[in-house]
């Protein structure tokens, strides 16, 4: 069975090497980002090298480039299934409220040029969704102690949604808390919808954004899901379980 590839960002640094030595002891074809300016940094530039000589493959692009990113992913989902991708859900962490404009201009105009690149013509409906776990909001059950309403921490029960009240009088946003909290209070997720063709229901996008918790492999959480879908889970964690470090 054919590995799949791995990319991988920061790999000079101290987790990222881990992570391409890991990638490829598992025999994954990996590759590393080469950001435009690692060229100012002669440190780093001197452990390209040794990458490359482990069998890593150099890819020259920008964190800004998202039209490279999406293109491999349309690549390698064509190439796995055999078809192109119907329709497209993006989840996009570490964007704050002042950024929301400029990222849905520039990032949606990059994966719909990704899209063209892969075949004429081919233009399929777009989600874009931001994932945001910095802030303040905590929720609490109504009546403390109540078993079909708290687990056995006393906090809310995992899967819980809130999209009424705290939420943003016309945008299309909600609060999902999808897993149990093991010491103090659960911390939800704040999820905004900012663009929508594929005319989600409330409840048809929140179910599978909850299920995507669900597919973690950090073992941090000692199984549980994470607090949001599986791409953004800790790398550090993802770095060690494949090179066999507990």
């Amino acid at each position: 069975m054919e590995k799949s590839r791995v990319l991988v960002v920061g790999s000079t640094g101290y987790i990222g090497r881990r992570l391409v030595r890991a990638s490829l002891a598992q025999g994954h074809p990996t590759l590393v980002l080469l950001r435009p300016e690692i060229g100012l940094d002669i440190d780093k530039l001197q452990m390209l090298p040794s990458l490359e000589a482990q069998g890593a493959r150099l890819v020259e692009a920008s964190l800004e480039d998202h039209k490279w990113g999406t293109t491999e992913l349309l690549i390698v989902f064509r190439k796995k299934t055999n078809r192109k991708p119907e329709r497209i859900i993006l989840y996009r962490d570490g964007v704050s409220e002042g950024q929301f404009s400029h990222v849905l201009l520039h990032e949606m105009d990059a994966i719909r040029k990704a899209c063209a690149s892969l075949e004429e013509g081919y233009i399929p409906p777009l989600t874009f969704v931001v994932v945001q776990k910095r802030h303040h909001t905590r929720l609490f059950p109504e009546v403390h102690g109540r078993h079909d309403m708290t687990d056995k921490s006393g906090n809310i029960l995992p899967g819980t949604v809130v999209d009424q009240k705290i939420c943003h009088p016309t945008e299309f946003d909600f609060y999902l808390c999808s897993h149990v909290g093991i010491q103090g209070t659960s911390r939800l997720t704040h999820y905004h919808v900012l663009y929508d063709e594929n005319e989600f229901t409330a409840d048809a996008l929140q179910s599978p954004t909850n299920n995507l918790c669900y597919t973690s492999i950090d073992e941090g959480t000692r199984g549980s899901p994470s607090r949001s879908p599986v791409p953004f889970s800790p790398s550090r964690n993802h770095a060690q379980l494949p090179s066999g470090r507990r």
